[in-house]
């Protein structure tokens, strides 16, 4: 039940019958169920892993929440505070960052290096803002100040089309596996859940299980992927 409790941030598989029969449709395909998608695979059906064991931890309580309560003078973080140009010296090494937190601006220093994380939309709009993209894609937004001629920056950006499919009828053996909101969201499933870590509010969603396939035989093929709710 518990992929390890012991690391800074726990991680867990959700206790729910649906389960059973997502992965038993799956070998009877012929894939391989359940797999660990946190472990080297090439396809298959296996449990979506939380960060909930007894109760939800997000990756503040884990990592950050520490260091506040140790070593205080070591971590400072801003809120309301946008990112809007990261600095290059003249070896084009980033050491500086622009960024606005209530209608000011401000420049902070770094000693040794700057983690650009801010999402798959905002990340290369802030190398791009710096200068730092495709010359020529740059000069066409306005930015004429090219520092690194970089292809890659904003490149390969897809959309992740969802498709819901069903529903599917289930034989008696999962009767009543399936979510219903009146009794999963009762007073018992929550009773279930403080108490024994049990029950479907063990899920994100109801999200149970998924499966990652392969579209084509043939090596380079896009990649599917299937979430039992």
């Amino acid at each position: 039940r518990d992929r390890d409790v012991t690391g800074v941030q726990t991680c867990a598989l959700p206790i729910y019958r649906l389960q059973e029969a997502f992965f038993g449709a799956a070998t009877e395909l012929g894939y391989a169920a359940p797999v660990d998608f946190n472990a080297p695979y090439d396809e298959g059906f296996g449990p979506v892993q939380f960060t909930t064991t007894r109760a939800r931890q997000d990756t503040y309580t884990a990592f950050l929440k520490p260091i506040f309560e140790e070593r205080m003078d070591r971590l400072k973080v801003s809120t309301y505070s946008h990112a809007h140009i990261v600095h290059l010296d003249k070896h084009k090494r980033a050491h500086a960052v622009t960024f606005a937190r209530h209608g000011r601006k401000y420049k902070a220093w770094a000693r040794k290096e700057i983690v650009v994380s801010a999402g798959a939309m905002d990340s290369p709009k802030l190398l791009m803002q710096s200068g730092i993209g495709p010359r020529e894609q740059l000069k066409a937004a306005g930015i004429n100040k090219v520092l690194v001629d970089l292809q890659g920056v904003g490149i390969n950006l897809q959309d992740h089309v969802a498709v819901p499919i069903g529903p599917f009828l289930l034989n008696s053996r999962f009767q009543g596996a399936s979510f219903i909101p009146e009794r999963d969201f009762s007073l018992c499933a929550i009773l279930d859940y403080v108490m024994d870590a049990d029950g479907p509010l063990t899920t994100s969603a109801y999200t149970s299980g998924q499966a990652f396939i392969n579209s084509s035989p043939t090596v380079g093929g896009d990649w599917l992927t299937c979430t039992c709710i």
